[in-house]
């Protein structure tokens, strides 16, 4: 008797989420069970779900994910400068426009990110970075000058 058959007739569906489409066709036919779906890729769902029976021959539907090699090379980029922004509206607008290319990069497509920043500011200030540095998970330091 073939893995995953069983008597009257009927089978165990196996998981096939994760599995590229050609592989999760060949684990169906094992069990004596067919699938559809359409195009190619790698199984993202699938119903009826793993270890449900049915009878021998019936029909798995399968939602494929395309797979695209989008892999592409990664760079680390570092910056380090100390700057006064007191009276210096272009070394503020430098720093501001660099700060939201880094939060452009943590929205869309940065895959890891290592943050050590040193800002001089007055107490309320200081009190909403730590708040925000904290809602992130992170543990903050604060120096009195």
């Amino acid at each position: 008797m073939k893995p995953g058959f069983a008597s009257g007739g009927e089978v165990e569906v196996p998981d096939l989420v994760g599995h590229k489409w050609p592989d999760a066709g060949v684990a169906l036919e094992a069990v004596g069970l067919s699938g559809l779906g359409s195009g190619g890729g790698t199984v993202v769902a699938q119903d009826p779900k793993p270890g449900t029976r049915v009878p021998l021959g019936s029909t798995v539907t399968i939602r494929l994910r395309a797979d695209t090699d989008t892999t592409e090379a990664e760079h680390q980029i570092a910056v380090s400068t100390i700057r006064s922004l007191r009276d210096d509206e272009s070394a503020r607008d430098s720093v501001r426009n660099l700060l939201n290319e880094i939060k452009n990069a943590v929205d869309s497509d940065a895959t890891h990110i290592q943050l050590s920043i040193k800002v001089t500011a007055p107490t309320p200030t200081k009190d909403q970075i730590v708040a925000s540095a904290l809602e992130a998970g992170l543990n903050p330091t604060v120096t009195d000058l």
